[in-house]
């Protein structure tokens, strides 16, 4: 005869100590939805990341991806706007709007 699982084992704190499923790993869909709209997709890559690869629990996952530099929303104060693209963007205000508004006035 063939042993019968107790559906409520699954259920009790001893047995879920033994079994984690967040050790297991998460899908970057199941990561995406614990977290509030707009957060920094590359947070949860390296969340995934770092639960599938190094076996870490959700929690641990989020701490390192934060210590990692992939906070989850952002740590400048305009939002989320990278570094990158502040550069682009004072990189074209610079040296393509500023001369052509020099250029502009000279000849008026």
């Amino acid at each position: 005869m063939g042993y019968i699982l107790d559906p409520d084992l699954l259920q009790r704190s001893s047995f879920r100590g033994h079994c984690d499923t967040d050790r297991l790993g998460m899908s970057k869909a199941q990561i995406k939805a614990k977290h509030p709209p707009g957060t920094n997709p590359k947070h949860i890559d390296a969340m995934h990341k770092y639960m599938k690869q190094d076996g870490l629990s959700f929690q641990q996952a989020h701490n390192k991806a934060e210590a990692s530099g992939f906070p989850a929303l952002g740590s400048t104060s305009l939002g989320s706007v990278s570094s990158f693209e502040l550069l682009v963007g004072f990189g074209t205000l610079f040296f393509i709007v500023a001369p052509a508004v020099l250029e502009y006035a000279s000849r008026r």
